[in-house]
This record gives structure tokens, sequence and C-alpha cells, in this order.
């Protein structure tokens, strides 16, 4: 699968760390580290998102395409797939966050999200992916990367 990734000017590939959320920063379904992309040919990816919630500079952002091997990738597609294929733990009282350090552990290499995905998980309860704003590709381990094109 071919996806891009934005970034800042000189992208070089480094080895990727995830850490779960530690509650001081950032939101409770997203981990510290990874990349994270959009499919090249996505309605509606990363960089739709940004010029239409006027998120940033997309438009000064170098970007990056990638092709990578989606084999040990998580496809969430709808709300029983994110129930069922993401490790989810107690966070902070009833909140429940998910463990990203453990599918790292199981072998995982990524999560995507699909469009379909992105809608039907976007409100739903008691989980759901609020925050995963578009079509989403995130990698969580560097070794699914074939090539780089920058």
């Amino acid at each position: 699968m071919k996806v891009v990734h934005y970034t800042k000017p000189f992208f070089k590939l480094h080895s990727i760390t995830i850490k779960n959320c530690d509650g001081k920063s950032g939101l409770f379904i997203k981990p510290r580290g990874g990349l994270w992309c959009s499919p090249v040919d996505s309605e509606y990816g990363w960089i739709d998102w940004c010029r239409a919630e006027s998120f940033g500079d997309i438009d000064h952002e170098q970007m990056v395409t990638l092709d990578i091997d989606t084999s040990n990738f998580v496809v969430i597609d709808s709300v029983q797939d994110m129930e069922t294929k993401l490790p989810w733990y107690q966070f902070d009282g009833p909140v429940q966050a998910i463990d990203f350090e453990k599918m790292v552990q199981q072998g995982v290499d990524g999560i995507h999200l699909t469009e379909k995905g992105q809608i039907d998980t976007r409100w739903s309860h008691p989980h759901n992916l609020y925050g995963w704003d578009c079509e989403t590709v995130f990698i969580m381990n560097e070794r699914c990367i074939k090539n780089v094109e920058t």
C-alpha cells in the first residue's frame, strides 16, 4: 500500500518507538511516537482534514510517500473491528485507552482505520476513535516500510 505522511522538511526515517499516552500530553486514544499517514488514494485523508479544519500550514509541509507492507496491520472498518481487534485497558477512572505498546509487542506493525471505520467509530460507545479524524494508516514499526520517496 502507498501512503503519504506530511512532515517538516528533510525527513529521515528513524527507528519508531511507541509509548501509550501518559495522561499528561495528547489524547488517550493516541500514543506517543509512530508515523501518521493516509493512503495516497484516500477520499478524505490527512491533507483534506488539515485544509478543512485550517490546521497548520499543510501546503508547506514535506510530503513523503511510503510503500508499506500491511500484512501485519490491524484493519478497523467497523465498531466491531475496533472492539475486537484493539486491546483496551483501564486508563483513568472510567476511561479506557488502546494499549499500543501491547500491540507492538504482539508483532503488529500498524493500524489502518478505513474511511468507513472512521465514520463508524467516531461517536461509538463505550469506546471510540474520536480524534482519528480521517482515513488513517498509523505505522508503529518501521520494518513494514519498503520504500520512502521524498
